[in-house]
């Protein structure tokens, strides 16, 4: 996906210079992190709010209701 979106922005781009080339891999680099870093901790939010549902017992009550 990274090599296609690199390849896109350059096709657009009004020259290829290593100049380019460098900010759009920079660009993609923190797009990456920032991407892993939003996952990590949506992940771990989610799996907390789940359990904290599972525990009250809403789970079922929910499960029951639309299953």
């Amino acid at each position: 996906m990274n090599a296609l979106i690199f390849v896109l922005i350059l096709a657009f781009a009004p020259g290829f210079t290593e100049a380019s080339a460098a900010s759009v891999w920079l660009f993609l680099v923190v797009v990456e992190w920032l991407a892993d870093r939003f996952a990590g901790w949506l992940w771990r939010h989610w799996v907390a709010h789940w359990s904290a549902l599972r525990m009250r017992g809403l789970v079922h009550a929910i499960s029951a209701r639309w299953g």
